[in-house]
């Protein structure tokens, strides 16, 4: 459930009224909202915070580096939440998959 709704909110949520009168018009689909609780919503938050401190590597192209469980503790002692952490890494790491292979799609077409 959260990566369906950290997909969604990449790339959904900052659509406008307009243009969502727009896609459907075309017989684009906009899908509904995701259901989101205090859980998804702790695994999409501590994603995003860990992510500001996420190592790249540098040479002929940029490419991310996967968050680790130190970047996750370091986001949890700053921000708690109510989690399991098992359950809380999981999702992070889920959602951290979905990021890297994004970035790796779009890598591969830009060359």
């Amino acid at each position: 459930k959260a990566i369906t709704r950290y997909k969604w909110e990449k790339d959904y949520q900052s659509i406008s009224e307009k243009e969502r009168q727009v896609m459907e018009h075309l017989n684009i689909d906009v899908p509904e909202e995701p259901d989101v609780d205090y859980e998804i919503r702790a695994a999409i938050t501590t994603f995003y915070y860990a992510s500001r401190s996420r190592s790249y590597l540098s040479g002929m192209t940029v490419i991310p580096l996967p968050i680790g469980v130190k970047d996750i503790t370091n986001v949890v002692e700053a921000h708690p939440v109510y989690v399991d952490r098992e359950v809380l890494d999981a999702c992070v790491f889920a959602i951290d998959d979905e990021f890297m292979s994004e970035s790796q799609k779009s890598s591969d077409k830009a060359q």
